[in-house]
This record gives structure tokens, C-alpha cells and sequence, in this order.
């Protein structure tokens, strides 16, 4: 994987440090989206990565039925939380959704998780998932970047949290990250503690601080009081 290596000018709109130069030759300007990818510029949206409207099942409703509630409330997730973020329910496909959208309202990308024993995955999304910035809790700093919704919201009762959808950060991600932190933790399930190192240095070398947090298991699983402790000791 390509790591930064150092800012340049853009030679599209001449900002004097937004290209990023990155080891295997390739660039991006994080001002006007201008790419390199080993020296050829590439449009800045491929015909073939034009984005498809993103659709929610069309049975996607707030009727829930009790195992995803009895999912939920297993990690003191509360009805009102259900509410705030949005949750549905698909009785056919047995999913429970998270919706994100942008400010406009309109739908940028969900993630599902599957109840399904038959479904290929846990999760299952649909839309551009690993771009979205999507923040949980006050506006404090640093951001904490966990891997699923559900910590995200267990830790934004204390602080801010940021769910990942997964267990990966680009460089792209953490560039535009710097407009909403001056540092991040980073605190990933226990078998992603590679992934982790890894998010931490990516957003060390473009300056940006960053530490992680490793526990045995998955943010979500604790309560209030030992998130708090995790995350000050």
C-alpha cells in the first residue's frame, strides 16, 4: 500500500501544498480532487465509478422485530439512541440498517447488519461508505475512530467517535479528517491491531497525531464507565 511522502503544488489549481505525493508515484489534490496515479492524470470521476443511486429496501421501516431489539439492548443501545441515528428494520432481507445522509437530507449510504444465517456477511453496505465522515457525540478532540456505529455511539456519550464501517483509513480520509480534529484515537476490535498500528502511522505521516487503544474487546461491549476509563488512562 502507498504511503504519503510529501506535499506538493497543484498543477491543476495551483495551491502552493494541497497535492499530496505518495511513494508509489501517484497524487492527490485535496483541493480541487486533481489525481496521478503513477504519473497519468485520471479524470476526476470515472465513467465506470459514476456513483449509483443508493436505495434502502423497500420494506425498510421503524417496526422492529425482537431479535434486532434484543441485539441492540445487549449493548445498552436505547430506544431513543435507535431513534437518533435513524435504525430501520428489513423484514425480508432480516437486516438492521444504518442510514447516513448528507446535509441535504438525501441519502449518501447505508450499512446493514445481517441476521440472516444464510447471508454471506456480517455486514453488508451499499453507497460510498468509506468516504463518509460520519460523527457521533459533542464536538470535542480528539476524534476516536472505531469500527462499527454502535461503539461509535457508546463512546460518543462521552466524547466524539467516528465508525469506520470497517477497520481501514485512507490517507484521504485522515487529510480531510485535519479539518475537524488536531488529534485521533484510534481503537479497533482486538484482532485489527495491526489495522490499527497502521491508521496511526498513515495519519502520523501527514501530520496529524494519533494513538490507539487496545482492549480485549470491542467498544460497544463496555459500559459508560469503562469507556470513560479506556479512554483517559
Amino acid at each position: 500500500m502507498a504511503t504519503f511522502l510529501k506535499h506538493e503544488p497543484c498543477p491543476k489549481c495551483g495551491s502552493k501544498d494541497n497535492l499530496g505525493r505518495y511513494t508509489d508515484g501517484s497524487a492527490y489534490c485535496f483541493g480541487c480532487s486533481y489525481t496521478e496515479r503513477t504519473n497519468k492524470y485520471v479524470p476526476e470521476q470515472p465513467e465506470d465509478d459514476v456513483q449509483r443511486p443508493v436505495k434502502l429496501p423497500n420494506d425498510a421501516s421503524t417496526q422492529f422485530e425482537k431479535e434486532p431489539l434484543d441485539w441492540l439492548a445487549k449493548f445498552q443501545i436505547t430506544d431513543q439512541e435507535r431513534l437518533r441515528y435513524r435504525m430501520l428494520w428489513s423484514r425480508e432481507k432480516q437486516q438492521l440498517i444504518y442510514p447516513l445522509y448528507g446535509k441535504d437530507q438525501s441519502l449518501v449510504a447505508w450499512q446493514a447488519r445481517n441476521f440472516n444465517p444464510n447471508a454471506k456477511g456480517k455486514y453488508f453496505s451499499q453507497g460510498k461508505i468509506h468516504d463518509v465522515l460520519y460523527f457521533c457525540g459533542k464536538k470535542t478532540t480528539p476524534i476516536i475512530l472505531v469500527e462499527d456505529l454502535l461503539s461509535a455511539i457508546k463512546i460518543g456519550r462521552i466524547g466524539i467517535a467516528m465508525p469506520l464501517f470497517g477497520s481501514e483509513a485512507s490517507t484521504h480520509l485522515l487529510m480531510r479528517l485535519k479539518d475537524h480534529c488536531k488529534a485521533v484515537i484510534v481503537w479497533l476490535d482486538s484482532d485489527k491491531w495491526k489495522n490499527s498500528h497502521d491508521i496511526v502511522k498513515r495519519a502520523q505521516s501527514i501530520g496529524l497525531p494519533a494513538m490507539s487503544v487496545f482492549t480485549n474487546l470491542d467498544p460497544k461491549e463496555y459500559n459508560d464507565e469503562q469507556i470513560r476509563y479506556f479512554l483517559t488512562n
